[in-house]
């Protein structure tokens, strides 16, 4: 076989191998997704989902809120609430609140993010 076609070889099998075994970045998961919640649903939903991340120390937590569109005061407590409670559970550095768009009415998304993931999309 001729030097450049043993090459030309060589470098297909070496990214051929490269593809095979590059690994996929983690992904930001959703691990809750409700509308407005009581404050006994929404303790317990945070207790589910700090579980969660204390499962993985790495991971980044995410809170995404979307707000009511007719009740920006409404929001404003929540968003209090959704940044204040946590902090008693949780290393802060490990959770960030991401504010959306208003909508119709009231959603809070809890997500999980492995280290190396993205954040995820807010709308």
């Amino acid at each position: 076989m001729k030097p450049q076609k043993v090459l030309l070889v060589l470098l297909i099998f070496s990214a051929l191998f490269q593809i095979c075994l590059a690994q996929e970045t983690p992904q930001a998961r959703l691990v809750d997704d409700f509308g407005k919640p009581c404050s006994e649903d929404l303790m317990a939903r945070f207790d589910n989902y700090f579980r969660q991340l204390n499962n993985d120390p790495t991971a980044t937590g995410y809170i995404v809120f979307y707000g009511d569109k007719s009740t920006e005061g409404t929001n404003l407590n929540f968003i209090r609430y959704l940044t204040i409670y946590p902090n008693r559970w949780l290393d802060k550095t490990r959770l960030s609140l991401l504010r959306s768009e208003n909508r119709d009415a009231i959603k809070i998304q809890f997500w999980v993010a492995p280290a190396g993931a993205n954040p995820p999309k807010v709308e």
